[in-house]
């Protein structure tokens, strides 16, 4: 270790909020997205739970209704945090980073330095594609936890993103 270096501490009243970051919204279409890929898992659950019960007789009535009650607070809860989470979603590109925030009850700011982008993939699957809809995969150095993925855009907007993003990693590349 170097005796000669001196290293300047640095204060936490200098350090930038996260307050002060300016998130895009993700498009309300990601939303209701979102409500049609729950309806679906939570049809197919009740056919299945409503079968089991009319072809097995060892069903106790009491263990059908408890499911059912149970049914009814997670489809509630599921939907409430969608609509609620919602608005607690949403992105930011910055010179040196890109952030992604999400949560409603427990909310978090994921960020990743552009130094650390290794590669991206925008990605469709068959509803989003009905709905104009999109993620960008950012891959990052290292393990996989440190990934990000920003759902709700455009097609459109996630092939920018990319564009732009490739463009910040090269010029990071050049200096």
């Amino acid at each position: 270790m170097d005796n000669d270096a001196t290293y300047e501490q640095i204060f936490s009243e200098s350090i930038p909020k996260s307050e002060t970051i300016i998130f895009e919204s993700l498009l309300p279409k990601y939303r209701k997205l979102k409500a049609i890929e729950w309806g679906i898992f939570f049809g197919i659950l009740l056919i299945g739970a409503i079968a089991a019960y009319i072809f097995i007789d060892e069903i106790p009535s009491w263990i059908f209704i408890l499911f059912i009650s149970l049914y009814v607070l997670t489809l509630n809860f599921v939907y409430l945090s969608i609509y609620r989470g919602f608005r607690h979603k949403g992105f930011a590109i910055r010179e040196k980073d890109v952030h992604y925030k999400t949560g409603w009850i427990t909310r978090s700011i994921t960020t990743v330095p552009m130094s650390r982008i290794q590669h991206m993939k925008v990605q469709q699957s068959a509803i989003e594609k009905l709905m104009n809809l999109a993620k960008l995969n950012i891959y990052t150095a290292g393990d996989s936890s440190n990934d990000m993925t920003i759902r709700g855009i455009s097609f459109e907007k996630a092939q920018q993103l990319k564009a732009l993003l490739s463009g910040k990693i090269e010029e990071n590349d050049q200096d």
